[in-house]
Formats: structure tokens, C-alpha cells, sequence
């Protein structure tokens, strides 16, 4: 009985598996895939009001709260293709403390930091609220968080190309009412790690170069990230490819495999690797050895693809983790933190301050 089960099961995998790989040929189911943004979590958000989420409202003076001394503020942005963007704006400590300066005066008061967050949720999912909080406090900057096009209440479709010009929108908003570009910090975080690279490389053709970039839990790309990529963190997606070479003769390399043919499909690559090749501010990377949905093997991977030069690479590690350097770029590989906790340790943030020079 237990061999007949075990054979039928053998069955439906092998019997299913050539569906699911045409099922990821398709573009829209890609799309839906990749950026998992109709999951807009948590639900039923009021994006109006901030500090239902925990983020500071007004100051406490005395026995009397002053209710006007708002910390944070919803806004939209509109990108060059006419999107409408949901932004949440939140002051740094200082100026928040201050009172009297306003969300505009605030960008040329203090540098700012655009996060760009990972796949599915919104803005107001709650370690994106605890990073916003850690970041505008401690390192006493701005925070323009945006939701990409699709996500939460912003208009539209995400795609690569899409989101890339989110992030410009987020920068030009910035710069507009900023006195000095080099105070902007990009931070992307997983997905939005591909967002920032893309925006880095775009503007790094331009001669444009931000204060610092920090890629939290990213990958090379996205074509690299699904090579090994396993569902439930246990089953190959289409690693077994790599048994099988290609259909000989034609166009085709005979060197290459199935696995090489099929990625070619997917619409969406966010090659990071390439997009930085270019960029001259200083890079943190982040990750976390126990992350289960990134290999800690992209940022290496990255890390040694900024390492055009092959300098001397400096490393020191201790049970909090290991920091490796060359240059002005940084590798910080923590112990614990997995995907989504790594970014807001007190460690990453003392290392974002340290490379941006806060």
C-alpha cells in the first residue's frame, strides 16, 4: 500500500511539473508571482492616519498633548507616466521635535532616506512601521516610503520598468525640495533592492550619485534568485532543469541547459548585478544567514561584483555576525534576523549611519 501511494504521488509530480513550468512562462501570472501585490496587508489601513499603526502623532508638553505636532503624513506623488503614488512622509527626530519646521522644510534640514520596500503587504505592514521609526529616530533622517504602483492605495500595474519609475518619482519629489543631493540615501529591501539598483544605474548614467545605497536581503537577480529557488523552502522549482540540456541545432547553445531556456522567459529580471556596475557612493549590503526566502549567496555574490578591482577585502566576525570591506563598500552578514528582521537590528542601523556618514 505504502509503494502504491508513494508511486501514484510520483505520478501527479512528475505529471504536473511540466504544467507548472508553462503556468510560469506566462507574463500576468509572473506578475502576480513576483510582486504578490493584491495582498495589501494588514487590512483595512486608514493611510490618513499613520499613527494607528504606532507611529508618533503629537508631543506631550506638560499634562496637555499637543494634537498638531503630527511626526508623519500621508501624501502622493505622481509619476512621469501619470501614476498616483501613496508616500508616507516621516520627520526625523530632531525636526520633529522642533515644531515649527514643516514636512517640506524638513528635506533640507536633515538627509533623507527612500525606502523601497520588498514584495506583497504595503507600507504599513508592521516591521516596514518599526524600520520607518528606527530610521527617522535614531539616525535622525527623513523617511519617504512609498507603495509602488498596484500596491496598497497607489493607481496602476507594477512591473520592472514601473517601478523603477516609482523610485525616480520618490527621488525627484526629494530633490525638489531638497538643497543638496548627496543627502539622499536609497534603502531597498529585498524587492525593493532591485528597485534601488535600477534606480542607481539610471541615475549613475547621469552622473547622479546618492549619499549611499543599502540593499537589505537581495539577490543578483531575479533569473539567479530562481535557480535555486525551493518552494516552502523545501521543494526545487526548477533547479532539476539543469539535468536536461536543450534541443540541439538551430539558435540554440549547446552548452546550455533547459534551466537557461526557460528563465529567458521570465519578463521581470531585476538584474542587479548589472545595474550597479556603474554606481560610485558608498554600498552597504545586509543579510542574514538564517533568511529562508534569499540565499545568502547574492549578496557574495553582489559584494564581489562591486569588487571590480579585486582590492584587499577586510573581514572580522564575532557570534553577531561578519562585516567584510573593500573600499567604501560593506558587507554585513548577520547571524540572526532572517528575511524581514535584519534590517531594523540596532546593528544594520549603526552600519547604515556609518556609511552614510550620519
Amino acid at each position: 500500500m505504502f509503494f502504491k501511494k508513494a508511486l501514484y504521488a510520483a505520478v501527479v509530480v512528475v505529471g504536473t511539473y511540466p504544467v507548472i513550468l508553462t503556468l510560469l512562462c506566462i507574463p500576468t501570472l509572473q506578475r502576480e508571482l513576483l510582486f504578490l501585490n493584491r495582498i495589501k496587508f494588514p487590512f483595512f489601513v486608514n493611510y490618513d492616519r499613520p499613527e494607528d499603526l504606532g507611529l508618533a502623532r503629537g508631543l506631550r508638553f506638560g499634562a496637555k498633548l499637543k494634537r498638531t505636532a503630527f511626526k508623519v503624513r500621508n501624501l502622493y506623488l505622481s509619476t512621469s507616466d501619470g501614476e498616483k503614488l501613496g508616500a508616507w512622509h516621516v520627520l526625523p527626530r530632531t525636526v520633529y521635535r522642533q515644531r515649527h519646521v514643516g514636512f517640506d522644510q524638513a528635506f533640507s534640514q536633515r538627509p533623507t532616506i527612500i525606502y523601497l520596500h520588498g514584495n506583497a503587504g504595503t507600507r504599513a505592514t508592521g516591521y516596514r512601521v518599526r524600520t520607518y521609526s528606527a530610521m527617522s529616530s535614531v539616525l535622525d533622517c527623513n523617511v519617504l516610503a512609498i507603495d509602488y504602483r498596484g500596491f496598497a492605495d497607489s493607481t496602476g500595474t507594477p512591473s520592472e520598468v514601473g517601478l523603477v519609475r516609482d523610485a525616480q518619482a520618490a527621488w525627484d519629489y526629494v530633490i525638489e525640495r531638497s538643497n543638496n543631493r548627496a543627502d539622499i540615501i536609497l534603502v531597498g529591501h529585498s524587492l525593493g533592492t532591485g528597485v534601488v539598483s535600477g534606480l542607481a544605474g539610471k541615475l549613475a548614467s547621469e552622473g547622479i550619485s546618492p549619499k549611499a545605497i543599502v540593499l537589505i536581503a537581495p539577490f543578483a537577480s531575479v533569473r539567479e534568485l530562481l535557480r535555486l529557488y525551493r518552494l516552502f523552502f523545501v521543494l526545487p522549482l526548477l533547479s532539476p532543469l539543469k539535468a536536461f540540456p536543450k534541443a540541439q541545432g538551430g539558435w540554440y547553445d549547446d552548452s546550455a541547459h533547459s534551466l537557461d531556456y526557460l528563465l529567458n522567459f521570465f519578463a521581470y529580471p531585476f538584474d542587479s548585478r548589472t545595474a550597479l556596475q556603474n554606481v560610485s557612493c558608498p554600498v552597504l549590503i545586509v543579510n542574514a544567514k538564517n533568511d529562508l526566502s534569499i540565499p545568502p549567496i547574492h549578496s557574495q555574490i553582489l559584494f564581489n561584483e562591486l569588487n571590480r578591482r579585486n582590492e584587499t577585502v577586510q573581514r572580522k566576525g564575532d557570534d553577531w555576525g561578519t562585516i567584510s570591506t573593500f573600499g567604501d563598500v560593506v558587507w554585513f552578514e548577520g547571524q540572526h534576523g532572517g528575511h524581514n528582521r535584519i534590517g531594523v537590528t540596532e546593528g544594520t542601523i549603526d552600519l547604515i549611519a556609518d556609511i552614510a556618514g550620519l
